[in-house]
Parts: structure tokens; sequence; C-alpha cells
């Protein structure tokens, strides 16, 4: 299966929407999640 999360913000007065997708089955998924909030973490909007 897929599960996808969409987000809306704004960051230093932008607007921005984040949308991410994960599929596999569900191990995979939760390892998946795993990269994505490591990423999502390192970014920075400047």
């Amino acid at each position: 299966g897929q599960v996808g999360r969409q987000e809306f913000f704004t960051a230093s007065g932008r607007p921005f929407c984040l949308y991410v997708v994960v599929s596999g089955v569900r191990l995979e998924r939760r390892r998946q999640l795993g990269s994505v909030g490591a990423l999502l973490r390192s970014l920075r909007i400047d």
C-alpha cells in the first residue's frame, strides 16, 4: 500500500507545501518514515 501526507506551512514569511508518499509493506514504510524524518530534520530554509 501507500501512505501520503500533505502539510502547508510558512517559514521566513514564505508559504510552502510539503507532500510525502511512502509505499510498500507496513514494515518497509516504517523504515522509510525514519529516513524521511531524518531528511526533514536536516532541511534549512533561509
